[in-house]
């Protein structure tokens, strides 16, 4: 997860199209992993990220906070 490790996940380029239960899976993992991340977040934690190829410290608590707008304006009304 960018989130703990700094780096994107990437498939390869040859990986089939995922499937609805490939999707499913991931979604299912990938929230798994944040909750189980978030409850171990200091508020001193940080990540290195390449930031349009400059490498940057972030914060964790930042990455974290973004995780949770983003997922909040999937479940706004429009």
């Amino acid at each position: 997860m960018r989130i703990s490790t700094g780096q994107p996940y990437r498939r390869p380029k040859d990986a089939p199209p995922m499937t609805l239960d490939d999707m499913r899976e991931s979604l299912t993992n990938s929230g798994a992993g944040l909750i189980e991340w978030a409850a171990k977040v200091q508020g001193a934690d940080t990540v290195e990220i390449d930031w349009d190829g400059t490498l940057r410290q972030a914060p964790k608590s930042i990455l974290l906070t973004q995780a949770i707008n983003h997922a909040t304006e999937h479940r706004a009304r429009s």
